[in-house]
């Protein structure tokens, strides 16, 4: 119990890998599924095997792949006329459309988007990060970016590095700056800077846990604070504590960062990626938000670069993969996919007199 609850296990969700070869690039829960990107291509799968979305008969999807090859997949999930729909964009062509039935490339999509790596949804609008730019969608539309219907396009000067929605505003992170985005449409959405010499420097380690928001910024952990102060903002330093700590695991991971919120527990996991790793020697850290401040562990053996959670009823459901080809779930069982999880607690030290 309490903030110090040990790690659980994880278990392959299917014991099957997903076909094709490499890393996996993206994987989000959609329709009771999960869907996995490797290679080319997008699977979907029970528990049971998996299957390619654009061999399954009652999707009609035939032909479209997923550019890249290796860059990261991320989706979007939202839901404007009743069906609930995933936006998929991959750094490097059009995004990708699927509603369930039928997955598609939105090639009518002018070529702003072309490209683009982030996707939120923000006041209804669908916001794409693309370079330096923010493209955003008409209201309740996804196919439709025309400023005369509502859409439109802000440059914010510095290559964007993530997106996020918090307390009614869209944060727009780059490695040296963070922006805030505040409106409703196209008529009074306003930009407003919080800093000019301090950003994201890693995709994909923006969460949001417990009132703020936490990412990896140059010297480490860092929170994102709205203050009592409307428009003030707070970007607190969180992990000085174990800077040796973090530098080991910045150093270790050259192929970049996933993150995931744990939120049973009030935890944020930070996991490094490193090609060359094993599950076993994979290295991360989990920071667990407790009422005097944050609390850290350092984990091993989780090799993660793509991962998803969510809550369904009471269950939080958390799944990830690399490049072995599975894809585990996470918080589950007593070990490692078979492996016994090895645990050291250490206590400050105490002068004994």
């Amino acid at each position: 119990f309490g903030g110090y609850r040990r790690i659980e296990g994880y278990e392959k969700f299917d014991t099957n890998t997903v076909t094709n070869t490499g890393v996996i690039r993206g994987i989000v829960r959609y329709d009771s599924k999960v869907f996995a990107c490797r290679g080319d291509d997008l699977f979907f799968s029970s528990g049971s095997g998996w299957t390619q979305v654009s061999d399954n008969v009652a999707y009609s999807s035939a032909g479209v792949t997923i550019g890249g090859g290796t860059g990261k997949v991320r989706f979007l999930k939202y839901d404007f006329d009743g069906t609930e729909k995933l936006m998929l964009v991959d750094g490097t062509g059009k995004p990708f459309r699927f509603d369930g039935t039928t997955f598609e490339q939105l090639t009518a999509l002018p070529s702003d988007v072309s490209g683009a790596s982030f996707v939120t949804n923000f006041k209804n609008h669908i916001v794409f990060g693309n370079g330096k730019k923010i493209i955003f969608s008409a209201p309740y539309k996804d196919n439709d970016l025309t400023i005369a219907n509502g859409g439109g396009i802000i440059n914010v000067a510095d290559t964007i590095t993530g997106l996020i929605v918090f307390r009614d505003q869209l944060i727009i992170f780059s490695e040296s700056s963070i922006n805030v985005l505040n409106g409703n449409s196209v008529a009074d959405f306003q930009m407003q800077p919080v800093s000019r010499d301090l950003g994201c420097v890693a995709s994909d380690t923006i969460q949001e846990i417990g009132g703020d928001v936490i990412f990896l910024g140059p010297d480490g952990l860092r929170l994102f604070s709205a203050t009592d102060r409307i428009g003030d903002f707070s970007l607190a330093a969180v992990s000085k504590t174990i800077q040796d700590e973090m530098l080991d695991l910045i150093t270790s991971s050259p192929d970049g960062f996933m993150s995931t919120v744990i939120r049973e527990k009030s935890q944020y996991r930070i996991f490094g990626y490193n090609v060359g790793y094993t599950n076993a020697s994979a290295k991360a850290i989990a920071a667990t938000q407790l009422q005097d401040g944050m609390a850290f562990n350092d984990l091993r053996g989780f090799n993660v670069n793509a991962i998803d959670s969510e809550y369904v009823g009471r269950t939080e459901l958390i799944y990830f993969g690399a490049s072995d080809g599975y894809v585990y779930r996470m918080e589950q069982g007593n070990s490692f996919d078979g492996e016994k999880i090895q645990a050291t607690f250490a206590t400050p030290y105490v002068p004994l007199g």
